[in-house]
């Protein structure tokens, strides 16, 4: 797997892990104030994660490639976990929040890595979840590109209430949408309470 993640994204990983945007990213901070345990899904070397814990939070980061579990140590002492964000090694309700920083368009599956999110996250929680928008269809790192229509819909089907949806685009980074969610409490498998 490896391997074949560097081919896919190239020598220039690391260095999309520190990029300074990660900044913009404290402006929507606030909306997971009342989380005190936080997962990041898709953490690359685990900027965030350490942003998390310096402010108090307790925080588990999660990568699907080795060379960033290992740069998350040497970088920040931190030991993040090697897993699969469409298969999470937690139990139900293990977390209060959730971040997907730039990562759901790399997954296969996004449904399913929205539907393990929200199981792992308690009933009420609530989520952070930034994403491209068409103007980095073209980008050879994102196997989904989604209209925001797109992303409203799969985020209902996958029992996450939007609560509120934000631009976050920058001179650096145009056209990207944030969306803050709550794991809705009253979603049964295919229908609303």
């Amino acid at each position: 797997m490896d391997k074949n993640n560097r081919r896919y994204w190239g020598p220039e990983r690391d260095e999309y892990s520190d990029r300074p945007s990660i900044l913009f990213l404290a402006d929507h901070l606030p909306w997971l104030d009342g989380c005190q345990k936080i997962i990041d899904l898709g953490c690359g070397v685990g900027n965030l994660v350490k942003k998390l814990i310096v402010s108090g939070k307790e925080a588990v980061g999660i990568t699907y490639q080795k060379r960033e579990v290992e740069a998350g140590k040497r970088k920040h002492g931190l030991d993040l976990i090697l897993a699969d964000m469409h298969e999470l090694p937690f139990n139900n309700s293990s977390f209060d929040g959730m971040v997907m920083w730039d990562s759901l368009e790399h997954c296969t599956a996004p449904y399913i890595a929205l539907c393990e999110a929200r199981r792992v996250v308690r009933p009420g929680g609530r989520g952070l979840i930034f994403m491209p928008g068409q103007d980095w269809q073209d980008c050879r790192y994102h196997l989904i590109v989604l209209t925001q229509k797109q992303m409203v819909h799969l985020l209902k089907q996958s029992g996450w209430k939007l609560e509120r949806l934000a631009d976050r685009s920058t001179q650096a980074k145009p056209e990207t949408a944030v969306y803050e969610v709550v794991n809705d409490p009253n979603y049964r498998a295919g229908f609303m309470r």
